[in-house]
Parts: structure tokens; C-alpha cells; sequence
């Protein structure tokens, strides 16, 4: 399965509790989009991508879930360049 790696980083982000509930629902919904196999890969994780940067500007997400959310975008990129 492709995104093997960030999945499980994003479904950790999303149980934690000191992390705003909004910012929790629109990385379920990334979360989903990687999961979509009816998508390109690339699509799916340009998609992502720029959503995940775009939450990781977020000033009530904690640190640690900011540098958990850009590992993840790490990982997503190695599969993109696949």
C-alpha cells in the first residue's frame, strides 16, 4: 500500500488530544485521500501535500505536531517521487 509510512503519523496526530478538533478533521480527510486507490498517486499526494502545509501554518497546532505533520510530508514526497 502506498503511504505506508505517513498514515500511521497523521492517525496519531488525529488521537491526540492537545491537537485542535478541526486540524484533526482535515487530516482525517487527507487521510482518506491517501487511502482513495481510485486517484494517481501523484494526484493524491499533491493533494495532501499542499493541505498539510497548509495546516501546518495553523498558530494553535502544537510543535510537535507540526514537526510530526512535515515527517509525514517527507514521506509522502518519497512515494510521490516513486
Amino acid at each position: 500500500m502506498a503511504f505506508e509510512q505517513a498514515i500511521p503519523i497523521l492517525t496519531q496526530i488525529t488521537h491526540d488530544h492537545t491537537v485542535p478538533r478541526n486540524v484533526k478533521d482535515r487530516i482525517s480527510e487527507c487521510i482518506k485521500v491517501l487511502q482513495d486507490e481510485k486517484s494517481e498517486i501523484k494526484m493524491r499526494a499533491s493533494q495532501v501535500i499542499a493541505e498539510l502545509d497548509e495546516i501546518s501554518g495553523d498558530s494553535n497546532l502544537p510543535t510537535y505536531a507540526r514537526t510530526a505533520l512535515w515527517s509525514a510530508v517527507s514521506a509522502i514526497e518519497g512515494e510521490k517521487e516513486k
